[in-house]
């Protein structure tokens, strides 16, 4: 998925692209810096490489479209998090019994269940408001984003804690 410029330079559009280079196809890549160490960012120029033009949008519609996307990606990373975590402690031994079995980790596991569920819905209405309601998509993507970086540290704090975790 691409945001770039038209040819004409009137404005910007979203555009899926096939970058496996064949020997028609160029594709050049400049990294680009960034403060975000998981992923790797590049200037791409495209040169005989086919595209679809998904839709006309301005910087602000795609702006709601990428913090939707982020707030699902974070529901998902807490969503696998929460899951690894409750693995975990089903085999983590302490006084003889799984950690798991404490209620003190049951209830922790179950708030932390319930943070990633609800980062999931509200990234998930964020993604439909997006593509079928511009009225709703800004609250919705600014919400989502907002909670879902929120909650993901507290979520990923807590598994830390269940891990072994001291600090």
């Amino acid at each position: 998925l691409l945001c770039a410029s038209d040819a004409a330079g009137t404005g910007e559009s979203l555009y899926i692209a096939d970058l496996k280079v064949g020997k028609e196809q160029k594709v050049t890549k400049k990294p680009i810096a960034s403060l975000d160490i998981s992923r790797s960012f590049y200037d791409l120029e495209l040169g005989n490489v086919a595209v679809l033009r998904l839709a006309e949008t301005t910087p602000a519609e795609i702006r709601i479209v990428l913090w939707a996307v982020i707030a699902e990606e974070l529901s998902g990373i807490c969503a696998k998090v929460v899951e690894l975590t409750v693995e975990y402690v089903k085999t983590r031994k302490q006084f003889g019994v799984p950690v798991g079995g404490f209620q003190a980790v049951q209830h922790r596991l179950a708030e932390m269940h319930l943070q990633a569920e609800a980062m999931r819905a509200l990234a998930s209405f964020a993604s439909w408001a997006a593509q079928s309601s511009r009225e709703q998509a800004t609250l919705a993507s600014t919400a989502a984003l907002s909670f879902a970086c929120e909650n993901a540290v507290q979520v990923v704090e807590g598994a830390i804690q269940m891990h072994g975790g001291i600090g």
